[in-house]
């Protein structure tokens, strides 16, 4: 079975295993943790595919790295899939189980690259008005990319609308050649 349909089915049981126990919104904090910390730290994103390693030594690292900063049973969760084996589809898990929660929260990930950084009004306005196009809460990520050399790229769930100077630009030059 590939990675992505085991992540599917185990980010599910714990979804509903976190909303059953009331700690929903802490193990979505904990999976965005844990996600942060393999981005962050490759080796250890590296270790956890490693199938030379044992199990046993991948749940002693996790465990090392996550006592007492996620909830018990995020770790139970995490025990359980070292215990199968399965320490490979961990990363992949936590980031359906984001997937999952939004869809069930009904919130939508939107990205804004601009060349400066936004202020807190213009930040303030850009969620409400994308929250109205699409009825749903909005989570507003920010990137700066001064190439753009000004305006704006927003993206939505995969859809983008792409505003900025640069992409215009680029745009002229393919009418005029």
């Amino acid at each position: 079975m590939s990675q992505h349909r085991v992540a599917v089915r185990y980010a599910k049981a714990i979804l509903d295993l976190a909303q059953e126990k009331g700690v929903l919104n802490e193990v979505y904090n904990d999976m965005e943790f844990f996600e942060k910390t393999c981005d962050d730290n490759p080796e250890l994103a590296a270790v956890l595919q490693n199938p030379i390693i044992a199990s046993y030594k991948k749940l002693a690292i996790l465990k090392q790295l996550l006592t007492g900063k996620v909830n018990p049973l995020t770790i139970s969760f995490f025990e359980i899939i070292a215990k199968k084996n399965r320490e490979e589809v961990l990363y992949v898990t936590a980031k359906e189980f984001e997937t999952q929660y939004e869809a069930f929260k009904n919130i939508a990930r939107a990205q804004i690259t601009t060349t400066i950084p936004l202020t807190d009004d213009l930040r303030t306005e850009i969620t409400q008005v994308v929250a109205k196009a699409t009825n749903k809460t909005i989570r507003l990520y920010e990137k700066v990319d001064s190439n753009l050399i000004g305006g704006f790229v927003l993206t939505i769930n995969n859809n983008q609308l792409d505003g900025s100077v640069k992409s215009q630009l680029n745009k002229i030059r393919k009418e005029l050649v």
